[in-house]
């Protein structure tokens, strides 16, 4: 009876641990990928709007990270690692 027990709390805790390795590996993964984007151009201006028109705000080089927050068309509004917002092309 003692044994059946024992057996029985070792797989809820295995249980419990799965799912909080399933639950875990889904924030990472939101969290580490879901709007992370690289500029893979050499250099890339950074713009205040979606458009060529839009005055420069800063001039980024290769490999430079952004976060992505909107799409319009072909520019992607992104926010730096200050988190500023800017615009650049796609």
């Amino acid at each position: 009876m003692q044994q059946t027990k024992k057996c029985t709390s070792y797989k809820r805790f295995s249980a419990g641990l799965r799912l909080l390795r399933v639950v875990l590996s889904l924030v990472v993964l939101e969290a580490g990928i879901a709007g992370a984007l690289c500029v893979k151009e050499n250099v890339a201006n950074l713009r205040k709007g979606p458009g060529t028109k839009y005055s420069k705000t800063w001039t980024v080089g290769k490999y430079t990270p952004l976060e992505e927050v909107q799409r319009q068309g072909v520019w992607i509004k992104v926010l730096d690692v200050d988190e500023e917002e800017h615009w650049i092309h796609r």
